[in-house]
């Protein structure tokens, strides 16, 4: 009797540590799916990050962009531009020309140098000039101190333009561990549903002040990834008037509460993750074994985007309340993507494709973009490269602003004469129709067969 005793001892604290462990595996299998979400999305930024490594328009402080335009519908007239950026320096330079039969009918210089913009129009204009313009819509004198200039506009564009990656990969590494020690089962609700058609397992994470607190605390106390935060994304969070020293508190006011987020799980495997926002935006993800299918609606778009695994075919559907529509069915291979698409605008249908060429190497990307419909066909061909370029100081220059009104329209009625080409036109027309931008009174449609590349 006393050994049966002895022995109740020793299997009761066993018992009772086996029931415990039971319930905290079961307690913890409550973020298990939430854990398996979090690390597939940050295994999809480092694969993104480690690509753009390849990018040069992406990785460096310069860049020159090469373009060639041609219709082919159109002899002997082309564009030409070559765009070079100098992030660290803040500087800007877009040479353009249009030729007709290797003449150079114009050629011109837009030069953003030391907060200052300048132009040169070599065959209308005799040297270099310096002008401003001010983007805000204001003759009023009391909201003069409100006026945004061009300058200001691509000041402030090179500087968001900077990709600071250098400690890309450390800070995705510390990003994610924080918010993996961040999830709290408090705010997990699990359910089983039973519908007539299945029956599935749900788990609800409660997105507010009180379940990201942890996050944002532990990104806050955490002064070096704070630091990388605000370096990769500080243009960005600055937009949102988040800064360093208010973070914590301007993303956990009382008031923040984003909505939430679902998962539905049958056979231990995720079928269906959505997020709801309390703005009215809802993204779906559901997932099987062939397709991923994302589900977009907010209070004034909805659309679908289909991905098939198996071929790398990408299917995006974007409507409106106004039943505006586009359509992208996109094939991407390494060397090749071939985009098809439609615009739906008003009971006007534009549709064409666009077929992409690449030639990838770690210093230069370049390729042949071709964007056909039965009005136009246009070969772009384009280059991007890390070249650093030397800088010229502008000295000689003279102001805009000390000519006279005639003298002004005299050079507008020129430059729109030197630039009043086929190629032009033509490039001017096409924007209009795909993009609406002045009306159409007529019923055309731009059509396009749908074996113009076999």
């Amino acid at each position: 009797m006393q050994a049966k005793k002895n022995k109740l001892i020793i299997l009761i604290p066993i018992i009772l540590v086996v029931i415990l462990g039971i319930i905290l595996i079961c307690q913890n299998n409550k973020l298990k799916y939430f854990k398996e979400v979090t690390n597939s999305t940050f295994n999809l930024i480092e694969n993104i990050s480690e690509k753009t490594k390849k990018i040069p328009i992406i990785n460096n402080n310069y860049n020159n962009i090469r373009l060639n335009l041609k219709d082919n519908n159109i002899a002997q007239e082309e564009i030409n531009a070559n765009l070079y950026l100098d992030y660290a320096n803040n500087y800007l330079k877009l040479d353009g020309n249009i030729i007709n039969n290797t003449n150079k009918i114009f050629d011109g210089s837009f030069i953003f140098q030391d907060n200052k913009t300048y132009f040169d129009l070599k065959n209308i204009l005799e040297g270099t000039y310096e002008f401003n313009y001010d983007l805000t819509d204001c003759d009023d004198e009391t909201c003069k101190d409100s006026s945004y200039y061009l300058s200001d506009l691509l000041s402030n564009t090179l500087n968001n333009m900077k990709i600071n990656n250098s400690n890309l990969e450390g800070t995705i590494k510390t990003l994610r561990k924080t918010v993996l020690s961040s999830l709290d089962k408090r705010y997990v609700d699990k359910r089983k549903i039973t519908t007539s058609n299945d029956t599935y397992t749900r788990y609800s994470y409660i997105l507010n002040s009180y379940s990201l607190n942890k996050l944002i605390t532990k990104i806050d106390s955490n002064t070096k990834l704070k630091d990388e935060i605000f370096n990769i994304f500080g243009s960005i969070l600055n937009t949102l008037d988040i800064t360093k020293s208010n973070f914590k508190e301007a993303l956990l006011n009382n008031d923040t509460n984003l909505g939430t987020l679902t998962l539905n799980v049958k056979n231990n495997k995720i079928k269906k993750v959505t997020l709801n926002l309390t703005n009215n935006l809802e993204l779906i993800v559901n997932i099987n074994d062939k397709n991923n299918v994302i589900e977009y609606k907010d209070a004034t778009t909805n659309g679908t985007i289909t991905y098939n695994k198996e071929n790398n075919n990408i299917i995006v559907k974007l409507f409106d309340n106004n039943y505006n529509a586009i359509d992208l069915d996109m094939t991407l291979k390494s060397d090749r993507q071939v985009i098809k698409y439609g615009i739906y605008n008003d009971n006007k249908k534009t549709i064409g494709t666009l077929t992409n060429t690449i030639n990838n190497s770690s210093d230069m990307v370049s390729g042949l973009l071709n964007i056909k419909t039965s009005d136009f066909d246009f070969d772009i061909t384009y280059e991007f490269t890390n070249q650093n370029n030397e800088i010229h100081k502008i000295t000689d220059f003279k102001k805009l602003d000390d000519l006279s009104e005639e003298q002004i329209n005299e050079i507008i009625t020129n430059f729109e004469s030197t630039i009043d080409t086929k190629i032009v036109n033509k490039l001017m027309t096409s924007l209009e129709k795909i993009f609406d931008l002045v009306p159409d009174n007529s019923n055309d449609e731009i059509i396009i067969e749908d074996n113009l590349y076999n």
